[in-house]
């Protein structure tokens, strides 16, 4: 319901945990008058809400979380490694001849 005000995964976690913590504080403040799912879903959209209001009113700058490197990614080591491990049982499917010419053909 946030990620769909927001359209934004990460400001959408952030409030979410921001309303879990705010409704944690004040809890005491429930008075029972409607159920505990309309107050913390208006709880929800008015702290949605303000934080809407909120980044609108800043500037946002755009920053890199990427460092510089020449060692490839996380994610590029770990889909090399899925597809090795897929290639692999492919190729243990070939018969002798199939493979010598896969292996030929890529050398």
């Amino acid at each position: 319901m946030v990620y769909r005000i927001v359209r934004h995964e990460q400001d959408a976690l952030d409030i979410v945990q921001d309303v879990f913590f705010k409704a944690w504080q004040s809890i005491h403040q429930f008075e029972g008058r409607s159920s505990f799912y309309a107050w913390l879903y208006r709880l929800t959209m008015n702290m949605t809400f303000f934080s809407v209001r909120r980044k609108g009113q800043r500037k946002d700058e755009v920053l890199s979380d990427a460092i510089p490197s020449s060692l490839p990614s996380p994610r590029l080591n770990c889909q090399r490694i899925e597809i090795g491990v897929w290639l692999k049982a492919a190729f243990t499917k070939l018969s002798a001849e199939h493979r010598a010419v896969v292996l030929l053909k890529g050398a």
